[in-house]
């Protein structure tokens, strides 16, 4: 059984990620909590990479918590700055 702390909104946002080492690449929001997101990204990084996501013009510090290829399980560091964008997508 898996537990989860937040329910997950799916969405198709395009984001941009850049890793505290200065990686940054380009993805897609699949769906998103207020702890986390499933990004589809096009560059595979690694658990526990330290990230910041862009959406529009904010950016939310995460971490990759789960990689999967392509598919990126992020938690957010912060995730109250979730609510803006959770808010215009709510199912």
């Amino acid at each position: 059984m898996e537990h989860r702390w937040g329910k997950r909104i799916s969405v198709n946002l395009p984001v941009q990620l850049q890793t505290r080492g200065g990686i940054v690449t380009a993805g897609r929001i699949l769906n998103i909590s207020r702890t986390g997101a499933l990004i589809k990204a096009q560059t595979a990084l690694p658990v526990f990479a330290r990230v910041d996501v862009y959406v529009n013009d904010r950016s939310m510090p995460s971490y990759v918590a789960r990689a999967d290829g392509d598919l990126l399980g992020v938690e957010w560091c912060d995730s109250p700055v979730t609510r803006p964008i959770m808010d215009g997508h709510a199912a």
